[in-house]
């Protein structure tokens, strides 16, 4: 996971803990579009297609 940049592992966390792109969106002071970008880039770099894929990630530096 050491691939993923501080912002994507913190959205992947806030989605694998149930968050939708919106609640993201708020959450982190960007659009759901932002938010989208994020996880597929974040996806494309972990070769997984969906939230139930994500693994254990540890709390982004601002949750």
């Amino acid at each position: 996971m050491g691939r993923l940049s501080p912002r994507e592992r913190e959205v992947l966390w806030l989605i694998r803990i149930g968050r939708s792109y919106g609640q993201v969106g708020v959450i982190l002071g960007v659009t759901r579009g932002t938010v989208r970008t994020f996880v597929e880039r974040a996806y494309r770099k972990l070769g997984i297609v969906s939230r139930r894929e994500i693994p254990p990630i540890p709390p982004g530096p601002r949750v």
